[in-house]
């Protein structure tokens, strides 16, 4: 069977849609299939297929596009600057697409509702698309809306209209494909609730982990320092993952104890703002922003407790990871994480965006040393078992033959 793997984010990428993908595709190959990766590239200038290094530039199409779609004859996509980039660059991807003729392949499956919109639209009927939707777009880019915005009346307003475009946006794309899949209960209630998407359209089970490849990351250049229990933060650098929470919750503990160090590995555009955060608030000293690290499972190994005070997350690999590194995971409970964190059992969770909460829970694990490493074990007998790559693998081939069915087809590929 040959599979297209589709996202309109950029590849490789720091969030967990890049490994998920990667994943997937090393599996379906292992079992003789073949796979293609499809994303915008690095420098977001174009689409392409990582797979034959084949790309589309944006700017052979973008003049036509700019043309056909002016601010005259359609105003509503130049109301924010980010509805008519998000706009012009689905149409950028419908044509790209076609011109890497999405239906020779016997299987499309997309990973976010902007792809899944895209391909929707060209892919040939007698085509499956699957879905995954990995987050809550409209989420996500809401609160990047608001606090971006100047708080003007006029700025407030183009906002507005911005996340009313991005609703309309995820609705559509969150039920365009064939079956869309959610990792968590939570994701497809917040899908189904909010866009009344009826329930038959979706199929639910969790992420599996490759762990070969994880602990294969090699050896991590971190240092622990004397003394000192580990804290760690693993992923990207953005507000709504919260780890502007985390430094306010950690000042609050240095005021009681000052045995620990904070490890903050990631990047992204928050870097610079949580630095000068951590300066203001007494602990530049005590937090380390280690950037992009290798060796992610090593330094998971360095570390006594993992914690995630995100204000808006799925399923993020992060916590499985750590977990199956051992770690105790403290997190919020926002979104899918609850269903990845069994209080008392395998970490501790407290109420999204509450630093007190936070802090306590990091002061009683600090404490005990016993219970964290109980918590960590248990962590790490549970996600041997829930991660499994291989009945993930298992429950999409599934999926795939299922609709391969439906459209008169096989895994074997040609009509039934």
């Amino acid at each position: 069977m040959k599979i297209l793997l589709a996202t309109y984010w950029v590849l490789p990428h720091l969030g967990g849609v890049w490994p998920f993908m990667t994943q997937m595709k090393r599996k379906l190959e292992e079992q003789g299939h073949t796979v293609d990766i499809l994303g915008h590239s690095q420098d977001m200038e174009s689409f392409h297929l990582l797979t034959r290094d084949e790309h589309f530039r944006k700017d052979w199409v973008m003049p036509v596009l700019n043309a056909k779609l002016s601010p005259e004859q359609v105003p509503n996509i130049y109301i924010h600057d980010f509805v008519k980039d998000y706009e012009l660059y689905r149409y950028c991807m419908e044509l790209a697409a076609g011109y890497f003729n999405v239906g020779q392949y016997d299987l499309i499956h997309t990973q976010d509702v902007i792809s899944t919109l895209a391909l929707n639209r060209v892919r040939p009927q007698h085509v499956p698309l699957i879905a995954s939707i990995h987050g809550s777009f409209t989420s996500e880019i809401g609160e990047l809306l608001r606090y971006t915005t100047d708080g003007s009346p006029e700025k407030n307003r183009q906002a507005q209209l911005a996340e009313q475009y991005f609703y309309a946006l995820e609705r559509e794309g969150a039920s365009a494909g064939d079956v869309t899949v959610c990792s968590t209960f939570w994701m497809k209630k917040l899908l189904t609730d909010r866009y009344a998407i009826p329930d038959q359209q979706f199929a639910v089970f969790p992420y599996g982990l490759d762990t070969d490849t994880f602990y294969k990351t090699g050896t991590s250049s971190v240092e622990r320092d004397y003394g000192k229990k580990v804290i760690v933060y693993t992923g990207r650098l953005h507000r709504y993952k919260g780890v502007h929470l985390l430094l306010d919750a950690l000042a609050e503990v240095k005021q009681y104890r000052n045995d620990w160090v904070c490890w903050i590995a990631g990047e992204g555009a928050e870097e610079d703002i949580l630095r000068a955060q951590a300066k203001e608030l007494g602990i530049a000293g005590d937090v380390r922003f280690l950037g992009k690290v290798e060796g992610i499972a090593d330094l998971l190994h360095k570390a006594d407790m993992y914690v995630l005070p995100t204000l808006n997350d799925n399923m993020p690999f992060s916590i499985m990871e750590a977990q199956m590194a051992g770690l105790p995971a403290i997190v919020s409970n926002a979104g899918g994480l609850p269903e990845m964190v069994s209080h008392g059992e395998t970490g501790l969770i407290f109420s999204n965006g509450d630093t007190a909460g936070l802090r306590n829970h990091l002061l009683h694990l600090l404490e005990d040393d016993a219970y964290r490493a109980a918590l960590g074990r248990q962590a790490k007998q549970s996600a041997q078992v829930k991660w499994s790559l291989d009945t993930m693998i298992g429950k999409f081939m599934s999926l795939y033959s299922q609709e391969l069915v439906k459209k008169g087809r096989s895994m074997e590929g040609g009509l039934r």
